[in-house]
């Protein structure tokens, strides 16, 4: 039993290590797909559209891809565009901990 605690708690890390410890190879290489996808798309989410939102909204000189602004970014905007980076991993992280809970309950009850 302490194996599957242990593998319940590694699939909070969003590339699903817990399916190698409890011997589910395809769902790990699954996991492990969706967790890079995740990432890109965080990082496309996060600091590149999210940023130019943000920019473009509340920046002083327009536009945030322009390098001739000097104007910084507070410190709230720094914080949103790490947490719309992090949303999709987190999602992936989730779903790992449902579907390997599920999985446990299923081969407990047999």
């Amino acid at each position: 039993m302490n194996n599957l605690k242990i593998a319940y708690y590694l699939n909070f890390i969003p590339l699903g290590i817990g399916y190698l410890l409890s011997g589910l190879y395809l769902e790990f290489i699954v996991s492990a797909f969706y967790s890079i996808l995740a990432f890109f798309s965080g990082y496309f989410l996060g600091p590149i559209l999210f940023d130019w939102v943000l920019m473009s909204q509340f920046g002083e000189c327009g536009y945030g891809f322009s390098k001739w602004c000097d104007g910084q970014r507070p410190f709230w905007a720094i914080l949103l565009i790490i947490l719309v980076w992090l949303i999709p991993l987190v999602f992936v992280s989730l779903v790992n901990v449902i579907s390997i809970k599920k999985h446990f309950e299923k081969t407990s009850t047999n």
